[in-house]
Order: C-alpha cells, then structure tokens, then sequence
C-alpha cells in the first residue's frame, strides 16, 4: 500500500513531485514548517485529480514524498544558483 502501480504511475508521481515544487515557499526553511493548510490543499490536488483513496495512511504518504521532493528542487536551486555557475543569474 502506499506505491504507485499501473500505466499511471510515472504520471502520478511526478504530479505530486510538481504539487510539492509549486505550492510550496522555498523561503520556508524546513518541510516541518509548510503550514498544514499547504500540506492539505497537496492532499486535495492528489484525491482530486488521481483515483486515490482519502485515507490518512496514504496522506501521509504521499505528502511526505511531496515534500522530499519539495526538498530536492530546494537543494538543487542552491547548488545551482548559490554554488554553482548560475550564481549571477536569477532562478
């Protein structure tokens, strides 16, 4: 339980990846601190769009793998943009 299966998957997955990276601040520090409101509006985008049952097992889940992404699209924008060769240039 908790895995993407079927033709979908790849779709799905990345969907949720793209919830995470556009409704989530890179200005807030930590994922512990994504108000719940966020966390919930990932969670409605998910049930909403994909057959996904409402169950809090695969909220958490699924939110959590938002977040992981959320947190490498951080990661990768500082090791470009603060570190790396696109220092001078805006995201």
């Amino acid at each position: 339980m908790g895995k993407a299966l079927g033709e979908h998957s790849t779709k799905f997955t990345s969907y949720v990846a793209l919830l995470g990276r556009s409704k989530v601040s890179i200005l807030i520090d930590d994922w512990e601190h994504v108000p719940k409101m966020v966390k919930n509006q990932i969670w409605q985008s998910i049930i909403i769009t994909y057959d996904v049952p409402n169950n809090n097992l695969l909220s958490k889940k699924w939110i959590s793998y938002a977040g992981a992404r959320w947190r490498g699209f951080k990661s990768d924008l500082t090791s470009r943009y603060i570190y790396g060769a696109l220092g001078e240039k805006n995201p």
